[in-house]
């Protein structure tokens, strides 16, 4: 019964974290928190589900007086998902950092940022898609695309060869 009891516990403990969404205030908040770990999570909530305009210049703010470089990279992380042109500069400067794990993230942050915005094609499907079709149809086209009547030829009959 004891065994079960601490099952439960672990449960509510695990589930007090589930809840309903931050505001963006509350998300802003977290940017500007003490605790290194809130501002991690802040910026991974903005990464999971998308940063809107409206905090994209406080993350600017919070991404330049960050010391930390696990906050740095998810800030960076943030800013590349917002698809923001005025997040680029931001993005940029950190492509310079003396910490190669940042660097890579800001690499990764310019991006993603470019992609938001429809700027880039992701590398991972290949070519871009072509803004135009390369081969527009034509007559010439259109006339060897429709069926054409097949006509077939009646079978000749030879007589059989003779032996010599």
């Amino acid at each position: 019964m004891a065994a079960l009891r601490g099952t439960w516990l672990v449960l509510a403990v695990a589930l007090s974290g589930c809840g309903e969404p931050r505001t963006p205030n509350e998300v802003a908040q977290g940017l500007r928190s003490g605790d290194v770990d809130e501002r991690v999570d802040a910026a991974q909530e903005l990464c999971d589900r998308g940063t809107p305009r409206a905090l994209v210049q406080p993350l600017i703010g919070a991404l330049s007086v960050e010391r930390d470089p696990e906050a740095k990279r998810a800030m960076l992380g943030a800013l590349g998902r917002s698809g923001a042109p005025e997040a680029r500069p931001s993005i940029d400067a950190y492509r310079a950092d003396p910490d190669p794990s940042v660097r890579a993230a800001a690499a990764a942050a310019a991006e993603d940022n470019l992609i938001v915005a429809g700027q880039l094609w992701p590398t991972v499907y290949g070519s871009p898609p072509p803004e135009r079709d390369p081969y527009p149809p034509t007559v010439e086209v259109d006339v060897l695309l429709q069926p054409q009547p097949v006509y077939y030829a009646p079978p000749v009959h030879r007589p059989p060869a003779r032996p010599r």
